[in-house]
């Protein structure tokens, strides 16, 4: 009885092995009759047309199959290459698409913004939302109100000038300078001068 199982494990075997020696003979005279052809239309076609299914089949292919270059017939590893980059721009690209960042505040809430600043221009950005919020509208944040606040505009207030500025800190203040002087014996004395203005 073992030995007929034994024996019938065998025969499958030898079957096993011989469907698959067969199958690696039809896999290789088929790959060698696909080879064949592509020579043939390596040498007939000089530029063959290429679709993006093509392109990604071939992206995908060189990321899955580490030898994937002896594979290639019509294309340069370099080609494979270039669109593999095509293909990371143009996901990037996608990817940092235009942000929705802060919504642009309606046009009757910046002119009420700007109305409400121009009438009070004592308010802050927070009291301008307030006011807001209590006329029931939904206000904006603070920094688009700041954005859309009149700024008020002094003729009378001037920046300080130079000399102003030098009166009010002389007391403070400090000159530092530094120099070489050659002497009559062709040598150089190097002279560091510090001024206490005040």
């Amino acid at each position: 009885m073992l030995s007929l199982l034994l024996l019938a494990c065998i025969c499958q075997a030898g079957l096993i092995l011989l469907l698959c020696r067969r199958r690696w003979r039809d896999l290789f005279l088929e790959n060698l009759a696909l080879r064949h052809q592509l020579g043939v239309l390596k040498r007939s076609v000089k530029r063959p047309k290429v679709k993006t299914s093509d392109r990604l089949f071939w992206m995908l292919l060189s990321r899955l199959w580490k030898n994937w270059r002896n594979a290639l017939a019509i294309f340069q590893p370099s080609t494979i290459a270039r669109w593999h980059r095509l293909g990371f721009r143009i996901f990037w690209r996608w990817k940092s698409r235009k942000k929705t960042g802060r919504p642009i505040a309606d046009l009757e809430l910046r002119q009420l913004i700007r109305q409400i600043s121009r009438e009070n221009p004592l308010k802050k950005a927070g009291q301008i939302r307030d006011i807001i919020k209590s006329l029931g509208y939904e206000p904006p944040d603070l920094k688009t109100i700041r954005k859309y606040m009149v700024k008020p505009f002094d003729p009378n207030r001037r920046s300080s000038t130079w000399q102003s500025f030098l009166k009010n800190h002389i007391d403070c203040s400090w000159a530092v300078d530094f120099f070489t002087v050659p002497t009559l014996t062709f040598k150089i004395l190097y002279v560091f001068v510090v001024f206490d203005h005040g």
